[in-house]
């Protein structure tokens, strides 16, 4: 069995802003994302990982810094990163906007998993991304315990594919900024969660 730590990274100023940043946003941390890095570290630094990965962009590889401070490599993965919302990223929040937005919800939920906006993926597009990844993760990491740093969309994307096998579930898998999913994987591609969007390590935190 391989157990995946994955995590979600710390907030962006595009977060506090209700902004679709995708796959095209390079941002950074802003200071609470920074808090909320570290506050995920001093609760969980007990657990020794046997490899960390991180999307290829800026904000997880910040929210992991405490982590390579401690002398972690941080393993770069293409199937991490997030999910390419084409003409929404970067757009402001508006009406318009979030009909949109919605509209590729109820698509994806009702079967149409092929659907994207132009300039960018669809949900079967992400998960062909991540796939080959994952596929072999079992066998390069038996018994192994993982730490891997993504985004919430592609969070959705990874876990549906590996639990459900299903892309329409994508809704059951929200993640808070920093929050832990714990999802174990047996040899056999079996995956189950035993935990599913924990913050409770950002409950002390002052806002």
């Amino acid at each position: 069995m391989t157990t995946l730590y994955f995590i979600r990274h710390g907030e962006t100023d595009y977060n506090r802003q209700g902004i679709i940043q995708g796959g095209g946003i390079d941002s950074d941390l802003n200071e609470t994302g920074i808090r909320q890095a570290h506050s995920f570290y001093q609760n969980y630094q007990h657990i020794g990982f046997d490899a960390v990965y991180a999307s290829p962009l800026r904000r997880t590889h910040q929210t992991l810094h405490p982590w390579k401070i401690q002398g972690y490599e941080l393993r770069i993965e293409e199937g991490l990163k997030e999910f390419d919302w084409g003409s929404l990223e970067g757009v402001k929040p508006s009406e318009a906007q979030e009909k949109e937005f919605s509209d590729a919800i109820r698509r994806w939920e009702s079967g149409e998993t092929h659907f994207r906006y132009a300039g960018g993926e669809s949900p079967v597009d992400a998960w062909k991304r991540a796939e080959a990844f994952f596929s072999t993760l079992t066998e390069r990491h038996p018994r192994q315990k993982l730490l891997l740093c993504s985004h919430g969309r592609q969070l959705r994307v990874i876990l549906a594919a590996l639990v459900d096998r299903d892309l329409r579930a994508m809704h059951k898998y929200g993640h808070h900024n920093t929050a832990l999913t714990i999802v174990h994987i047996n040899s056999d591609g079996h995956a189950y969660v035993e935990k599913h969007n924990d913050h409770s390590h950002l409950h002390p935190m002052k806002s």
